[in-house]
């Protein structure tokens, strides 16, 4: 497996230096086409963490299950705790510029309905549990 993470670490460094490289231009094509590698790249990280978290959870919520993936528990605590606050953060940023620039598109469009903040938790609530 640890070739795997070797390979895994080495494509996140190529996505990475991509993305640093990228600026946006007067050209509305190459920087869509910018943001559509940047959102990709950002997928499949998330897709890739949402396997090993499914797996964890999956070892911590049955603990006889034979674990042949090491990484999957190899966090302590206190290494799980932080990634949750980073994890956290990154949500909290990103929903809160998702939202805003739902809103200036919405504007432009003539739909000023706003959501209320209790009324976007009360979704985001519905959609965890």
């Amino acid at each position: 497996m640890k070739s795997n993470n070797i390979e895994w670490i080495k494509r996140r460094k190529e996505l990475l230096k991509n993305i640093e490289s990228f600026k946006p231009t007067s050209d509305r094509v190459k920087t869509t086409t910018q943001m559509v590698y940047m959102h990709n790249a950002i997928h499949e990280s998330m897709m890739g963490w949402a396997n090993w978290l499914n797996g964890w959870l999956g070892v911590e919520l049955n603990k006889n299950i034979k674990v042949e993936n090491e990484e999957v528990v190899s966090l302590t605590s206190k290494e799980l705790k932080e990634l949750h606050e980073q994890m956290r953060g990154f949500a909290k940023q990103f929903i809160e510029y998702d939202i805003h620039m739902t809103e200036i598109v919405n504007k432009k469009l003539g739909k000023i309905e706003k959501v209320s903040s209790e009324e976007s938790k009360n979704r985001l609530r519905d959609m965890v549990v």
